[in-house]
Formats: C-alpha cells, structure tokens, sequence
C-alpha cells in the first residue's frame, strides 16, 4: 500500500511537500487547486508501467488520442510553468504487497540475505533535448526535440540497523552508472550500465555486477504495487437493459464502470461476497431494497 507520496514539479504543483496516503484518503479544495493532478501523476506512472515499450522514460499518451489512463502531452505540457530544462521528481513510501526474501551466495541457499517489507523510491527525471535531422517531409535542417530522460532513480529500504539504496544516474548524456550502497566495498563503486528501463529499471547488464542481489525483485515489487491502483472516471456508462458477456474476469471495473457487471459475475463464481456487499451499501444510501446479478442465459 502506497503510505507517502510526494511530486516536484508537476502541471499546477512546484512542490507537494509530503503527502501522507491511508487506506481511504480525501483531497479537498477550490477547483483548478491541483487535486485532479495528483491522480493523473499516479496514472501516468501505472500506464508506463503497463506500456510495452520498455525504452520509453514515461508514457505520456499520444497526440491523435488518449493513453490507457491520461493524456498529457509532452514534458513541456506537464512540466510546472512550462519550464523548457525542468525536472519531475517524484517520491514514494510504500509497504510490499508481498515481502521480498533475498537470499545470497555468501549466506548459503536457506539463509535470508535481506528481508524487506518496506521501500522508498525516488526518480527525477528532466526535458531533455536532442537533434533531428529532419523536422518536416518538404525542409530538412535541425530540429529541437524534447522529451523525458531519467537523471537518476534509486530505491532504499532498510534490514535490520542498515540502511541499502540501489540505483542508477546520469553521469554524462545517455551514459549512466549503477551505485549499490552498503554492500561491500566491490559493490558500492560506480559501474557504468546502459539506460534505465522505462523511469524504475535496471537493464538486465546490471545483474552480472551486482550477483549478490537480484535487483529485478525491487522493479517488480514497484510494478505490482502501481499496477494495483485502480482507477474510476469521473463519468459513468448509462445501464444497458442487457449485456453480453463472454466470461471475461476483470481486474477492475474499469475507467467508466462498463465491467461492473462482468467483474461482479466473476466474483460470484469464485464465491467471493461482492454483490452482496455492493447491496448493503446501496440500502444504506437508501437506493434499493436488493441487489442480485446472475447470468440468464
């Protein structure tokens, strides 16, 4: 679960400040105050989780149409007054959906090396420019281009009275190195590595550096928890007097809850009391007397 949140320089916000996140969290204020903006950098961080593109820094929706979640343009569109050399920065607190057991070499095949329950993460990332040769079909000359390149990201957890942080930065453009602190000597030096994957990742080079450790286990503990936020549109589907279902299982009811039927059949069949729980919240509104969904045919 997400605990503490925190984002610099994103649309409306220059600086969050720490935000504190509970099981049920309420944002309150005027309109245009930046509530919604904090909801987008959570979706705009889950669809390039999501995205099958793993050298594209953050997925930022396309020009002709909407991502999976948001579409928010380019970096200069998100950036904070539309700074042209801004940087985001984003940091997360949050508790493992599952805990992570590592085991390594050193400590034989039964020992646990480090046990984690808890993780930080902090990524900034900056608009940076790069040439084109070419900026349109009929002119040929050079171009600015801008997009989002990771500056550096890190993760940080603690095991018992030590405190680990795993990494990568930007030492020179595009040349990027790994630090690993608080392992051994050997491990903390800076190793020169190819890009991140995506904003979080570290390319699968690093694993020979670091073999004590297996770094994929932190990049899928970030992707499961982003992956499990879910979220509802501000807009809802109009009930349809039938829908046909072809036996999907949903993960969620999706943005505008088109799959509340579908997702609330699939619970039903793993015996799981959803239904009933929708229709004592209902009664409770005072909106029906019962609530039933079940296939007819």
């Amino acid at each position: 679960m997400l605990k503490q949140m925190r984002m610099q320089n994103f649309k409306s916000w220059k600086d969050t400040g720490e935000i504190r996140l509970a099981p049920l969290t309420g944002l309150f204020g005027v309109n245009s105050s930046g509530k919604s903006a904090i909801l987008q950098l959570l979706l705009l961080l889950k669809q390039t989780v999501e995205s099958s593109d793993r050298s594209s820094v953050l997925h930022l929706g396309t020009p002709v149409g909407a991502g999976p979640y948001v579409n928010l343009g380019s970096m200069y569109d998100l950036l904070h007054n539309h700074q042209r050399f801004g940087s985001l920065a984003v940091d997360f607190n949050w508790t493992l959906i599952e805990p992570i057991h590592i085991s390594g070499p050193a400590m034989g095949p039964d020992r646990t090396f480090l046990d984690i329950e808890e993780a930080y993460f902090h990524v900034s990332i900056i608009n940076d420019e790069w040439e084109s040769s070419s900026y349109d079909d009929s002119v040929s000359g050079i171009c600015e281009q801008w997009g989002p390149t990771v500056e550096r990201f890190e993760y940080r957890f603690r095991a018992g009275d030590r405190t680990y942080e795993f990494g990568m930065r930007e030492k020179a453009r595009q040349q990027y190195v790994v630090v690993a602190g608080d392992i051994d000597v050997e491990q903390s030096r800076e190793i020169l590595s190819p890009n991140p994957l995506k904003f979080y990742g570290f390319p699968d080079q690093v694993h020979h550096y670091c073999p004590d450790i297996d770094l994929s286990l932190l990049m899928e503990a970030f992707e499961k928890q982003l992956r499990h936020v879910c979220y509802l549109g501000p807009l809802r589907e109009h009930p349809r007097m039938v829908y046909e279902l072809a036996g999907e299982e949903p993960p969620d009811v999706g943005l505008r809850g088109e799959k509340s039927v579908s997702a609330l059949l699939a619970a039903e069949g793993k015996g799981n009391p959803v239904t009933e729980q929708v229709s004592e919240g209902l009664r409770m509104l005072e909106l029906v007397d019962s609530l039933d969904v079940r296939p007819v045919a």
